[in-house]
């Protein structure tokens, strides 16, 4: 049996390879396994190279770019190095929503792919990219498994929340993905029972999976099987889809016995970085992206906070070119990894930007003040802060039971030294706190305009 399913194996990856030879993943792949350990200047060097063409084409076949060069009096040849980027207008998803024809290419639809974001921040973002893009995507993401200690033929146990990643296959589907590179345990995290996650242990212990899920998602199933008394040994944790936080971090290690690998990307640039087993942050992926941090002038910071600027160097077809994407990151300037690895590092991803909550005296707190302050006590399972007005914030609750009460006053007396006595706070306990249509649990909701 163990021959057979090994021979299985085989044909499986050489089928894959040949498909993915002619599609030119594997090259990049090879390549990827190199250009990670390149030095810093060759690397800017690359992605400026890179930059190069894209804007190239952009200006001529870009009508939203082309009409921009000639507003600004860019040429092709405008932008040399990383400095003369801010001569480029900054792109918000408003921009792309109102040019959204503007954006796209005039060469070969043929070639465009559909995709759209989850929607987390309310409204659906839509886009289109190209196989090239997703070729380069799919090499990336078999880096990564490289980079946690891996291979993509491991077993993966992803416990996903959004519906349209994790359809029902019927048998011909099925048979398609066993012949794809993808040895994947996929369970709908949407909702998660503490009777499915025991389920889902007795599914995976032994088999030295690779989980791969959300934040919150892990956070839920490892609390469950901490208070059953159980661990998992696993090969590795792949974080995605929301802010990892130290507390969720420390229960899940304690549970599976790995420190997680934290990795950053959204649909509309999959893939921009992940941490390595040094974990001494975010290594962005430089042969795929342009990754800028801006200060409220929109002027690009080596040190420090600011809002996340993206620029995608593979797609042809839908080209977002200094495209703000809505999350900040903290920076330190010439940050590099004891790992060997020369891709910038970035210190940490704070969070959506339109998730800060700001106080009527002028404060303002982001996520992670909230999940220091709401994990302080004992007693709290899950949270969620809403700011209905810009004085008025609700906080939700669900109980763990190990205490009786909650220090309410405690919490309380903490904020308005934050946000002064004018701001009121009201705290409900309630049995259930529903995570998105997508499946992320969001800690921090503002309703005011920022």
């Amino acid at each position: 049996m163990g021959k057979l399913i090994q021979n299985m194996l085989e044909k499986k990856f050489w089928l894959q390879h040949k498909e993915l030879s002619e599609s030119k993943v594997m090259a990049y792949y090879d390549f990827l396994l190199e250009s990670q350990f390149y030095s810093r200047e060759k690397l800017v060097e690359l992605q400026l190279d890179y930059f190069s063409k894209l804007w190239s084409f952009s200006i001529k076949h870009i009508p939203f770019y082309k009409d921009m060069a000639k507003r600004l009096n860019l040429s092709a040849n405008s932008i040399q190095t990383f400095d003369d980027l801010k001569k480029i207008s900054i792109l918000t998803k408003d921009i792309v929503r109102t040019n959204f024809d503007a954006l796209q290419s005039d060469v070969d639809r043929k070639r465009f792919i559909y995709n759209s974001t989850s929607g987390t921040s309310g409204n659906n973002f839509f886009f289109y990219s190209d196989r090239q893009a997703d070729n380069w995507q799919c090499a990336l993401n078999f880096r990564r498994y490289g980079i946690m200690g891996c291979s993509p033929f491991d077993t993966e146990c992803c416990i996903w929340g959004a519906a349209f990643d994790l359809p029902k296959y019927n048998f011909k589907q099925q048979l398609k993905r066993f012949f794809q590179l993808e040895n994947q345990i996929a369970i709908n995290g949407y909702h998660l029972s503490d009777s499915d996650i025991l389920d889902i242990y007795r599914r995976i212990n032994g088999r030295n999976v690779i989980m791969k899920s959300y934040p919150s998602i892990l956070e839920k199933v490892a609390t469950v099987l901490e208070q059953n008394s159980l661990s998992i040994d696993v090969k590795a944790i792949h974080i995605a889809g929301e802010k990892l936080y130290p507390y969720q971090t420390e229960i899940i290690k304690r549970v599976f016995g790995k420190v997680p690998f934290d990795f950053y990307g959204a649909r509309d640039c999959p893939n921009m970085g992940e941490d390595c087993s040094e974990h001494m942050g975010l290594h962005v992926y430089m042969e795929n992206v342009i990754f800028e941090v801006i200060d409220e002038n929109e002027n690009p910071i080596e040190e420090g906070e600011g809002d996340i600027v993206i620029t995608g160097l593979h797609n042809y077809v839908m080209p977002l070119i200094r495209y703000k994407i809505g999350d900040r990151a903290k920076v330190s300037k010439g940050k590099i990894c004891k790992c060997g690895r020369n891709l910038q590092v970035v210190d940490e991803i704070l969070g959506r930007s339109f998730d800060i909550i700001r106080f009527p005296n002028g404060n303002s707190v982001e996520g992670t003040f909230w999940t220091l302050l709401m994990r302080s006590k004992p007693g709290i399972r899950e949270f969620q802060i809403i700011q209905e007005e810009e004085d008025y914030i609700r906080i939700i609750y669900k109980k763990d039971g190990s205490v009786d009460s909650i220090p309410i006053d405690y919490f309380k007396s903490t904020l308005n030294q934050y946000a002064g006595d004018s701001c009121r706070f009201d705290f409900e306990e309630i049995s259930e706190i529903k995570p998105t249509s997508a499946g992320k649990m969001k800690f921090v909701i503002s309703k005011v305009k920022k």
